[in-house]
C-alpha cells in the first residue's frame, strides 16, 4: 500500500502504444526447434494448437508474441526500455547455442552462467509471470494525491480510503519487476544442480510450449516445489538439447534421453500447453489427443444443453450428467499427469545413465 500522485496527462506525455509484436517468446530461441531439412521453408517450425489440436506450420515470427506487451504507457520510463533488458542475451545466445551443438554439447558447463542468466530472462517476460504480476497488482491499494503543500511537508488526498491501482499503472509496474527479475541474473537458479540431456534425431524431439521453462513434481504450490527434493526443472536449449535442474546431486551431468524418455518430456510440455505446443514435427501423443477431443465433446455438449429450449428440470439434469463426464476426462489427464511426473523423476536418476 503506498502513496501515488494523481496527474494529469498531457499530450506530450501521453504515449499511444508501439504495438509491435512482442516475442514473450525470442524468435532466436524458436529458430532451434527448426528441423535442419525444413530450414530454408517459409515456415519451418510445427505449431500444435491446443484448442482445436490441429498441427500446423508457422514460421518463428508468427509465434509466440502479443501486439505492444512490453510497451510502457508513459513517455517517461522509455519505449525501449523492455528490449534492453533482452538485449545481451538475446544477441549471445544464438552463437553459444551454436557452438554447444557443433561440439556435441561438451561445453555447456562453461555457458552454464549465461544460460541460466537466459532462463531468468525467459521466465521473467512470459505470460505466466506477467499473469502473477498483474494479479498481484490487482490487489494493492494507494491513496491519490490531489496536491502536494508548497514546503513539501503535507499532501492533500482525494479520500483516506485507498484505491485500486489503475490499469496502466499496474502494466508498467509489471514490466518494471520484469526487468529487475532479469537484472538479479541467475539468481535462485544457482540453488540447483544441472545436467544435460539429449537426442539423436528430429523424429523425436525436445518440443516447447508457450511455458519453455517447466518445473515438474510432486508438489502444486510453487514455493514449496522449487524446495523439493523431487522437483525437476526443465528448460529445452533446442531441439537437441535440454537442462535439467535438481536439489539433488547428478552422478552424470551429460547424458543421453531415450526414446521412452522423450515421449515422457513430450507428454509433460503437451499436458502443461494451454496454447500451443512447439516442435521441429509433428509428435504423436495419442492419449492426449483422445483427450483433447474427448474435453471438446464435453464443452459442445454442454452448450448445446444450454442453447436446447427442452424443459428447465429436464436441461438441468442432463447438464449436470454432462459435467460429471466432463470431470471424468479432466481427472484421467490428471492422473496421466502424475504417472508422468514419478516417470520423469526416475528418469532423471543417476543411477540411469551410470
Amino acid at each position: 500500500m503506498g502513496l501515488m500522485q494523481q496527474e494529469q496527462p498531457t499530450i506530450a506525455e501521453a504515449v499511444p502504444a508501439v504495438n509491435r509484436r512482442d516475442h514473450y517468446i525470442p524468435q532466436g530461441y524458436l529458430r532451434g526447434f527448426i528441423d535442419p531439412v525444413r530450414r530454408d521453408l517459409p515456415r519451418p517450425l510445427w505449431q500444435l494448437d491446443i484448442p482445436s489440436g490441429i498441427w500446423s506450420e508457422k514460421s518463428p515470427k508468427e509465434l509466440g508474441y502479443r501486439y505492444g506487451f512490453y510497451d510502457y504507457t508513459v513517455r517517461e520510463m522509455g519505449a525501449q526500455t523492455a528490449d534492453m533488458a533482452f538485449a545481451e542475451l538475446e544477441r549471445n545466445f544464438t552463437g553459444i547455442r551454436n557452438e554447444l551443438i557443433k561440439n556435441d554439447f561438451r561445453s555447456w558447463k562453461s555457458h552454464l552462467d549465461f544460460l541460466l542468466r537466459y532462463i531468468q530472462m525467459m521466465r521473467a517476460r512470459s505470460l505466466l509471470f506477467f499473469e502473477n504480476q498483474q494479479k498481484d497488482g490487482r490487489n494493492l491499494r494507494a491513496w491519490v494525491v490531489e496536491e502536494v503543500s508548497p514546503d513539501r511537508t503535507s499532501v492533500r488526498v482525494r479520500s483516506m480510503i485507498p484505491a485500486p491501482l489503475p490499469e496502466s499503472f499496474i502494466k508498467n509496474w509489471t514490466i518494471t519487476n520484469m526487468r529487475m527479475e532479469i537484472a538479479k541474473g541467475a539468481a535462485w537458479l544457482n540453488d540447483f544442480n544441472w545436467a544435460l540431456r539429449y537426442c539423436g534425431s528430429p523424429a523425436l524431439p525436445f518440443c516447447i510450449s508457450e511455458f519453455p521453462f517447466m518445473a515438474y513434481g510432486p508438489r502444486s504450490n510453487l514455493v514449496d516445489a522449487l524446495r523439493d527434493l523431487e522437483t525437476l526443472l526443465f528448460f529445452p536449449l533446442c531441439w537437441q538439447a535440454c537442462l535439467v535442474g535438481s536439489r539433488q546431486f547428478f552422478d552424470v551431468e551429460t547424458g543421453r534421453f531415450d526414446e521412452e524418455d522423450m515421449r515422457r518430456v513430450a507428454r509433460m510440455y503437451r499436458a502443461s500447453a494451454q496454447r500451443f505446443v512447439i516442435s521441429p514435427r509433428t509428435v504423436d501423443l495419442p492419449e492426449y489427443e483422445q483427450i483433447t477431443a474427448d474435453l471438446g465433446a464435453c464443452q459442445e455438449e454442454e452448450s448445446g444443453i444450454l442453447l436446447s429450449r427442452r424443459c428447465n428440470a429436464k436441461r438441468g439434469k442432463t447438464r449436470q450428467k454432462a459435467k460429471k463426464r466432463r470431470k471424468k476426462v479432466e481427472k484421467l489427464a490428471r492422473c496421466i499427469s502424475l504417472e508422468l511426473a514419478e516417470s520423469l523423476r526416475l528418469a532423471c536418476r543417476p543411477a540411469k545413465f551410470g
